[in-house]
């Protein structure tokens, strides 16, 4: 999971159809999230301004929902609105 502190990044990802742009922006999470589906992803991502991220791994999923509740309202709402792009 990534937690966009600072700055944008641009990822273009191909699915057999046409290329698409990401745009992610401070405030925005992101990549694999609790409760996701997805098991590969095949992108490539700049970043086009400085950028400062908190990257969590997956293996911390259990812990940090356990405590911080909220969490997993959040991480839920992402999923539907935007599919975690």
């Amino acid at each position: 999971m990534i937690l966009i502190l600072k700055g944008e990044i641009h990822v273009r990802r191909q699915r057999g159809g046409p290329m698409e742009l990401f745009i992610g922006r401070a405030g925005q999470m992101t990549g694999y999230l609790p409760f996701s589906r997805m098991k590969v992803s095949a992108r490539a991502g700049i970043a086009v301004s400085p950028v400062w991220a908190l990257l969590v791994p997956r293996e911390l999923f259990p812990a940090m929902l356990a405590a911080i509740p909220s969490m997993t309202q959040r991480v839920v709402s992402t999923l539907l609105d935007g599919c975690a792009k």
